[in-house]
C-alpha cells in the first residue's frame, strides 16, 4: 500500500496595512499595532499613491490579509480589487471585545514570544539579567519616527486589552531606555532585544524562500519623510538588516552608525552576498 507524507509548517498570518499616500498618523497607527503581534514586523506597509507598485508589494510578501488602516476611499477600493484577501477573522478588529470591558487578541501576539523566553531565561532564575530594552522618547523629537521604526512602540493598554510593555518589564526584566530629545540615540545592548525584534523571535525564514539582495547595513534617507520611512520598513520586513540613518542628525546618529557598522561583519550572509556594509538609497534625496 503506498503511502503520502504531509508536512505542514506553520506562521503568523501576514497582514499587509493599506495606508494612503503621506497619512503619518495612520502610518504611526500600523506599525504600533504590527508591534504587538507575533512577527508583526514582517507585515509590509502598501502605500495607496502607487497601484503598481502596491501590486507588486502584495506578490513579493504573499500577503494573508489586506487591513485598510486610512478610512478612504482610494483604501476601500483597492482591497476590494483583492476580494480573496479580506479578513479571514471572524472578528472584524484586530483585538476582539470580549463583552466584558475587556479585550483579547485575535490573532497570533507578543504573549507568545514573551512566554517562550520566559521559560527559558527567566522562570528558574530570578537574577537573569534583563532580556528587553523597552526605548521611550519625546513624541516631538525630530527623530521620533525613526524611533519608532527602529526600536518600535505599542499602542495604549486600553486600545488592545493587554499591557504588553508591563508583562515584558514584570516577565522579562524589561529595561527601560530613555532617549532625551536631542540627546545622543543610544547603541543597542548586547545579548538583549528591542521590542520590535522580541516579535520576531523564535521564526526562520523557510528553505524555499531565496533572498539574494539581503544585504546588512544602512537605509539612507530624511527620517520625517512618509515615504522613506515606508521603505525602511518594509526592507525590514523583508528581513533586511538595516539601520536608518539621516545624515541631518549625524551628529546624534554617528555612534549608534559606527557600532552598526561593527556588527554587520556578524550578521549571517547568503552564498551570493558580498561582504562590507550596503548602502541603501532612494531615487531622490539632498545630501
Amino acid at each position: 500500500m503506498s503511502t503520502l507524507s504531509v508536512r505542514l509548517h506553520y506562521r503568523p498570518l501576514r497582514i499587509g496595512w493599506c495606508v494612503a499616500a503621506a497619512d503619518m498618523a495612520k502610518l504611526r497607527e500600523a506599525s504600533r499595532w504590527s508591534f504587538t503581534m507575533w512577527g508583526g514586523r514582517y507585515n509590509p506597509i502598501i502605500p495607496m499613491d502607487n497601484p503598481g507598485l502596491a501590486d507588486s508589494l502584495i506578490k513579493l510578501f504573499r500577503i494573508d490579509a489586506l487591513v485598510p488602516v486610512s478610512d478612504v476611499p482610494e483604501v476601500k477600493a483597492f482591497i476590494n480589487g483583492y476580494a480573496h484577501l479580506s479578513s479571514p477573522l471572524l472578528h472584524r478588529d484586530l483585538f476582539a471585545d470580549l463583552g466584558n470591558g475587556q479585550r483579547s487578541a485575535t490573532i497570533a501576539d507578543l504573549i507568545h514570544p514573551i512566554t517562550k523566553i520566559y521559560k527559558d531565561r527567566h522562570k528558574h532564575n530570578k537574577n537573569a539579567e534583563p532580556s528587553v530594552d523597552l526605548h521611550t522618547w519625546d513624541n516631538a523629537d525630530p527623530l521620533a519616527d525613526m524611533f519608532l521604526f527602529l526600536f518600535g512602540a505599542l499602542p495604549s493598554a486600553e486600545d488592545c486589552g493587554t499591557d504588553y510593555a508591563e508583562l515584558i518589564r514584570l516577565h522579562l526584566g524589561g529595561a527601560r531606555k530613555d532617549i532625551a530629545n536631542g540627546g545622543n540615540v543610544p547603541l543597542f545592548t548586547k545579548n538583549r532585544l528591542t521590542l520590535s525584534s522580541l516579535g520576531c523571535a523564535f521564526m526562520e525564514q523557510h528553505y524555499i524562500v531565496r533572498n539574494h539582495w539581503k544585504h546588512a547595513g544602512f537605509y539612507v534617507g530624511d527620517c520625517d519623510r512618509f515615504d522613506d520611512l515606508v521603505n525602511f520598513w518594509n526592507f525590514r520586513a523583508a528581513n533586511v538588516p538595516l539601520l536608518f540613518y539621516d545624515p541631518r542628525h549625524r551628529l546624534r546618529l554617528d555612534a549608534l552608525k559606527q557600532d552598526w557598522i561593527d556588527l554587520v561583519p556578524s550578521i549571517p550572509r547568503g552564498r551570493y552576498e558580498p561582504s562590507g556594509v550596503a548602502v541603501w538609497l532612494p531615487r531622490y534625496g539632498n545630501w
